[in-house]
């Protein structure tokens, strides 16, 4: 018997039972399938998978930023609230973002926010969820503490601190 009459034998005596299909095959097929073109529906989900990929990125980014702006602020006993809740708001933003593609993406997709109201400041329309201005980030009245003491606390902070809490 030749070497490739035993090779043919082999790969009969080992080939998978009928019905069966080897995963090498299985591993070929979907890379063909991976370079065909997208139907419709999955190149939208793509787009949201990469645009949450990104937004995750920046979100993380953000975060440390506030905590690197505020531990630095910290250490030399100048904390500025101003600079710290317009770094908040764009967290806040971007979390929001995050958010609503998350939704999408398990299908629960729900409508953009609708404005209950406007920034004091800039006049910049809110939704009822947000604590900051979107555009200026200055804390929106709704989100201010009710609590007296609370609210004596953030204007000592900001009195100390050499900061009126409004932005530049």
């Amino acid at each position: 018997m030749s070497l490739f009459d035993r090779i043919r034998v082999r790969r009969q005596r080992d080939a998978p039972p009928a019905g069966m299909v080897p995963a090498d095959k299985l591993a070929a097929q979907a890379w063909r399938e991976a370079g065909r073109a997208p139907v419709a529906g999955e190149q939208g989900d793509r787009d949201l998978l990469a645009r949450r990929e990104r937004l995750t990125e920046r979100f993380a980014l953000l975060q440390a930023d506030l905590g690197g702006v505020f531990y630095e602020m910290a250490i030399r006993d100048h904390v500025r609230m101003d600079v710290l809740t317009r770094k908040a708001a764009e967290l806040q933003r971007v979390d929001a973002d995050l958010a609503q593609i998350e939704r999408e993406l398990h299908g629960n997709p729900l409508p953009a926010p609708f404005p209950t109201g406007a920034c004091s400041a800039c006049g910049t329309p809110h939704d009822a969820q947000a604590r900051f201005c979107p555009s200026c980030g200055q804390p929106l009245a709704a989100s201010l503490p009710a609590d007296p003491t609370a609210q004596t606390v953030v204007q000592q902070i900001s009195r100390t601190n050499g900061s009126s809490g409004a932005a530049p």
